[in-house]
């Protein structure tokens, strides 16, 4: 597991607003801390729902054979979450240079960082 791979993930039991089901999701989190013994990944969720607006909250992923995506996606890194590495079913790919550099930018612009 390694940061900017995406993984299909099982987000379930979920809240409201904080997605749900099978996802797909960048992991996000140093790779110090992935390749550590903690059982936590820190991930940012994928959507191929269309937002309204594209901007910070909904970064526009497109398919391509190295981020293994099948559809348009949109990151969105105001739904960040914390997951034990257990809910990690398979690897996809991982995000271009580019693209990973987009989610870390809109990342710290949310985060205010």
């Amino acid at each position: 597991m390694k940061r900017g791979e995406i993984w299909q993930t099982k987000f379930d039991p979920a809240l409201q607003s904080e997605g749900s089901g099978e996802r797909s999701a960048i992991i996000i989190s140093i790779d110090q801390l992935n390749d550590s013994k903690m059982p936590l990944v820190t991930t940012i969720l994928l959507t191929t729902s269309q937002p309204r607006v594209e901007g910070r909250l909904n970064i526009r992923i497109e398919p391509s054979h190295e981020n293994g995506l099948t559809k348009t996606s949109w990151a969105q890194p105001h739904i960040t979450r914390s997951m034990n590495k257990q809910r990690l079913l398979f690897l996809r790919g991982r995000l271009g240079t580019d693209d990973l550099t987009r989610v870390e930018q809109a990342l710290r612009s949310v985060l205010g960082l």
